[in-house]
């Protein structure tokens, strides 16, 4: 089975240095995404040693108890066939480590990416819990919500965008509530290195304690600095929870999957438009100035770009 690089990997120059900057990826992974990015592949040819390290599975397919016949020959002409691409394979394992987890089979735009995988079942539980509290709560949901500390002027028109009686209304608050937490991390972790439990950085993130292990684990690296604990944020660390709250925008507007105007979110965020649209095409996503501003929108099944091409040495 041959793969064409550029209809399935995907790597802007943002993502892959972004991915290439982290610790534990191996020299030969770097060098087969750099070789990636400049258009070259290296592939190799499995061999009979991939028979001998694999003898169990032919064992087993020997002594099953079904039409073994086939599948033994299938899995020998694929040992033969198959041509594994490491330079395809690092930039898919790349870009599932810069994006939110996505679903290349997903048929309809919202469910290519998922807030509650990003939030993750705890906290997602404590978001759901707060949305529940709000919406059955005498007076309008919106000002029980917006009560509640501080709220981005991006996130409040949002709000005012989504209605009780809308199908997906629950999940938007929820994702807007999540969105809302994430900015404030982004904002105010604008050192690289933070002393301190997750709780005691929630409050310098002026974030819940739920919030703050969750934001750490995705966007910070647990290490040690002249013998004390805390968390280092990296440059591409912060790459990294810029497309997250892009995607949540996105998320948090409806099934339709669509933005009018991401001008104000990136305002907001502090974030020039020109990078938002880097970032949010690099996810598969399609970017249109309009007089309005800049709207982006998503299509199922997704479509990722090709990867940028590096000048040959």
């Amino acid at each position: 089975n041959v793969v064409n690089i550029d209809s399935v990997v995907s790597a802007g120059g943002t993502m892959l240095s972004a991915v290439q900057n982290q610790d534990g990826l191996s020299e030969s992974n770097r060098r087969a995404m750099e070789d990636a990015a400049a258009g070259r592949t290296r592939v190799r040819r499995m061999c009979w040693c991939d028979i001998a390290k694999n003898k169990c599975m032919i064992h087993m397919l020997l002594h099953a108890r079904f039409s073994w016949w086939p599948c033994l020959t299938n899995y020998i002409s694929s040992i033969f066939i198959l041509q594994i691409d490491p330079a395809q394979a690092s930039l898919a394992a790349a870009r599932r480590a810069f994006l939110p987890p996505f679903d290349e089979t997903a048929q309809q735009p919202h469910k290519v990416f998922s807030a509650r995988e990003i939030a993750e079942d705890d906290l997602w539980g404590n978001v759901s819990r707060v949305t529940d509290a709000v919406t059955k709560k005498e007076g309008d949901w919106r000002d029980n919500l917006t009560s509640r500390g501080f709220w981005f002027k991006s996130i409040k028109k949002l709000l005012n965008g989504i209605h009780l009686e809308d199908r997906s209304a629950s999940t938007q608050i929820k994702t807007a509530i999540l969105l809302n937490g994430m900015m404030k991390f982004h904002q105010n972790a604008n050192k690289s290195f933070f002393y301190g439990t997750p709780e005691e950085l929630a409050k310098k993130f002026a974030i819940s304690n739920d919030m703050a292990p969750r934001f750490l684990e995705l966007f910070a690296v647990k290490t040690n600095d002249r013998g004390k604990d805390g968390y280092s944020i990296t440059k591409p660390l912060k790459d990294k929870s810029m497309v997250h709250l892009l995607i949540l925008y996105l998320l948090a507007h409806g099934r339709d999957m669509k933005v009018p105007s991401i001008d104000m979110f990136c305002n907001d965020l502090q974030l020039e438009v020109n990078i938002a649209s880097m970032l949010l095409r690099e996810a598969g996503c399609n970017v249109n100035k309009t007089k309005g501003g800049t709207s982006v929108s998503l299509k199922a099944p997704i479509n990722f770009p090709p990867p940028r091409r590096g000048k040959r040495p």
